[in-house]
């Protein structure tokens, strides 16, 4: 068990969940049913070799590097350990955790709620991990051109307008997200097509892209603010961004684990106010089994360097 000590930084900073996920890329080999887990088996340390899923070493994204900023730290302050960097993606890294196949990985606190209870996009409940620590908090925003005939999402659904939306790459966080927020103002992507709008699954640069060039006319997105793409597409569009209200906030804060935010009004250039929104926490988490002491060499790590973290 912790040390007294132990339990002061590890409180500070680790929070416990759940959750899982499919992964069809590298890692370590299994070491338990991928939902029932291998629950008589002791597990070894980790620190040796940890392998980290998610992120690619000298990369570009946002995980990559902070992926390599915690490999910086942990290796650097915790002895003769080595970190792996394994490919991943959001969903898929919740499962590979549970399995065993990584020892720490990149995931959406939505997605280990979801995974905990067997939700979509789920297919049975995964619970064998633990999250250490919470890295960003990512949150919706649903950007608009400014000529576009609506100013809300209630105006969206009432005026039933033509129009063309991006909502991130099919099964990503953002789509999902996506599909909620609109769902719970009554609206789904067939009522958009009927409409005579578009529904587009495009990543945020092919989304911010063809804004600027006025091939779309909203984005429903997630992301901390400000975000780079949004601010480039604002230097050549005027832009407004929808609040969410929060009776819809509430609503989706209770069925998918997403927590009430705020867009802040300096956060871009075409902003009146803080905006109404949520949001959702970007995670490192861990196998169930992990052993106590590397967690806390882990945490404690990161705890006393993230001046450096908040750098990267």
């Amino acid at each position: 068990m912790f040390s007294k000590n132990q339990k002061l930084l590890v409180v500070g900073l680790v929070v416990l969940l759940l959750a899982s996920f499919l992964v069809g890329c590298g890692g370590k080999e299994p070491s338990q049913d991928p939902v029932q887990g291998d629950q008589g088996k002791e597990a070894k340390s980790i620190l040796s070799d940890i392998y980290l899923v998610g992120a690619t070493q000298g990369g570009g994204g946002v995980w990559d590097m902070v992926g390599t900023g915690l490999a910086n730290v942990i290796q650097k302050n915790v002895p003769d350990c080595r970190i792996t960097f394994v490919p991943g993606e959001g969903l898929a890294n919740v499962k590979t955790i549970h399995k065993g196949e990584g020892d720490l990985g990149f995931m959406h606190s939505t997605m280990a709620f979801a995974a905990s209870k067997g939700k979509e996009p789920f297919d049975a409940v995964y619970d064998k991990v633990r999250a250490l620590f919470s890295v960003y908090d990512p949150s919706m925003q649903f950007v608009v051109l400014k000529s576009f005939p609506i100013d809300s999402l209630e105006e969206l659904a009432e005026k039933k307008p033509a129009i063309r939306l991006a909502v991130g790459d099919p099964g990503s966080i953002t789509e999902l997200a996506s599909r909620a927020l609109l769902e719970e103002y009554g609206i789904t992507y067939k009522d958009i097509e009927s409409w005579g709008g578009k529904v587009l699954y495009k990543s945020m640069g092919e989304a911010s892209d063809m804004m600027g060039d006025r091939l779309i006319d909203a984005i429903s997105i997630t992301g901390t603010a400000p975000m780079g793409a949004l601010q480039e597409v604002a230097t050549s569009q005027d832009l407004k961004m929808l609040s969410i209200s929060k009776e819809v906030v509430d609503r989706i804060v209770e069925r998918y684990g997403f927590s009430p935010a705020a867009v802040p009004k300096d956060a871009y250039p075409f902003l009146e106010a803080d905006v109404p929104t949520f949001s959702f926490r970007v995670i490192i988490g861990t196998p169930a089994d992990t052993p106590e002491d590397d967690i806390y060499q882990i945490v404690k790590a990161v705890g006393e360097n993230l001046d450096y973290m908040h750098n990267v």
